[in-house]
């Protein structure tokens, strides 16, 4: 029995290995080296985190540390714990506006169909080639005349507003791409509008919105220069600013400096590791759906 099996698994045509091609050799060499290059610094930021100022000044940066230590987590901590809880302040309302309000936009310009749609989906999406920096001047004038100038309230509604351009662009797309028969039987079933958007659009569109909110916390909770002009004061300023207060005159304690910059960029790096999976899939349907 057992030579008879042996003879049958010996028939059976073995997997052929292709040829690493020259192309996609060159293209995954490549991706290890720019891979490599981002890496590098974030590897030698952590390896700094846990040296002593001393032994961060006179070791080279990819030297392992001879006594780590916490004390620069602790010390960082303790200095910007106001600020990482203004972030999230700042951050989760941001976020959630700006998808909620994203969502609804992208559905009254791709399924109501009104006069002028397709237009307002240029218009919001072509002002992805705006730079914010232009318009600075006017908007802290207004933000100052409607008393929002330094502000949580005023950083989320600039946040707010500026998501809008990356949700439209992300969602009208594929909300018009669900067929109108599932719509119309909605409808016939005494569907609202707005019951239509969450009880249809919103469950077959979860991953490009969890894309959104991935994108959204990410780039809210990483963004310094919008923070740095509209809520520049430590009292309302998110982490992002207050890094800038651990680079001194004369001398900076790097090893300070980069614990407070791992701590800071906990949040966003945990929310992407644990929604990656809808990450690829929903820009992808968002983006590619037409």
């Amino acid at each position: 029995m057992v030579a008879v099996a042996t003879q049958r698994l010996s028939a059976l045509p073995r997997a052929v290995r292709r040829p690493l091609r020259p192309t996609r050799f060159i293209l995954y060499l490549g991706l290890v080296v720019i891979s490599v290059l981002w890496l590098a610094p974030i590897g030698s930021q952590v390896i700094t985190a846990f040296k002593s100022q001393a032994e961060g000044f006179a070791t080279q940066a990819w030297q392992l540390p001879a006594r780590p230590t916490l004390e620069n987590f602790d010390r960082a901590w303790t200095k910007i714990q106001p600020q990482f809880i203004n972030t999230f302040i700042i951050t989760i309302p941001s976020t959630l506006l700006s998808v909620g309000i994203g969502a609804l936009a992208a559905y009254s310009i791709s399924r109501l169909r009104f006069v002028g749609s397709e237009l307002l989906y240029l218009a919001i999406v072509g002002s992805f080639v705006i730079p914010f920096a232009s318009i600075v001047p006017t908007l802290v004038n207004m933000l100052d005349q409607l008393g929002l100038y330094d502000t949580f309230a005023g950083i989320i509604l600039i946040h707010t507003a500026h998501g809008q351009m990356l949700m439209v662009f992300l969602l009208a797309r594929l909300f018009k791409s669900i067929p109108d028969e599932v719509v119309d039987a909605a409808r016939v079933d005494g569907c609202s509008a707005l019951g239509m958007l969450w009880r249809i659009i919103v469950p077959l569109s979860t991953p490009a919105l969890a894309a959104g909110v991935i994108l959204q916390f990410t780039w809210i909770w990483n963004d310094f220069f919008k923070a740095l002009i509209i809520v520049p004061t430590t009292a309302s300023a998110p982490v992002t600013v207050a890094l800038q207060g651990f680079t001194g005159q004369y001398a900076t304690e790097i090893g300070y400096r980069s614990a407070a910059s791992l701590i800071a960029a906990l949040p966003s790096l945990v929310v992407f590791v644990l929604f990656q999976r809808f990450f690829i899939r929903g820009i992808t349907s968002g983006a590619l759906k037409g």
